[in-house]
């Protein structure tokens, strides 16, 4: 797989358009995460990643952090560096938790659903107990996110 391959995600559109709202409300994009209008953006990491684009299985790795903030800092949800990993039609997307005072670790945030990576349709996204542990308790184990999107580069 090629450095250009994305992964395009609004994560939860709502959630977006809450910080939005909010008077102290920020997101935040670091390392090569940016934010469009079809969502955030990350790019590949290429070397750490072992995709198979012929039986559409492995892992991809990718690179950069969106925070979204609020409350006056209650409010402080971090997905970092998303990790994929794809056998068949079923998916996980972790994301890394920690580093500061504690070992980084890849936590389980979603569950994804999906006929063909490749394409550019639309991914499935649906919460983990990792990821409502990450989003708060007013989220359930099984909500739908936004869908995702993996951009493969064409090499």
């Amino acid at each position: 797989m090629s450095d250009s391959t994305q992964l395009i995600w609004a994560i939860k559109t709502s959630l977006v358009e809450y910080i939005s709202a909010l008077e102290d409300g920020t997101i935040t994009v670091s390392g090569s995460a940016e934010q469009t209008p079809a969502g955030f953006v990350y790019s590949l990491d290429a070397e750490r990643s072992n995709f198979d684009t012929t039986s559409l299985e492995g892992t991809m790795q990718f690179q950069g952090s969106v925070v979204f903030s609020g409350h006056w800092g209650m409010l402080n949800v971090d997905i970092r560096d998303p990790e994929i990993r794809i056998q068949g039609t079923q998916g996980i997307l972790s994301v890394l938790v920690g580093g500061v005072l504690s070992p980084a670790t890849l936590i389980d945030f979603a569950q994804l659903e999906l006929s063909g990576v490749g394409s550019a349709q639309d991914i499935t996204t649906r919460l983990t107990a990792g990821g409502k542990s990450i989003m708060g308790e007013q989220y359930s184990v099984g909500q739908e996110l936004s869908p995702l999107r993996i951009a493969v580069a064409q090499s």
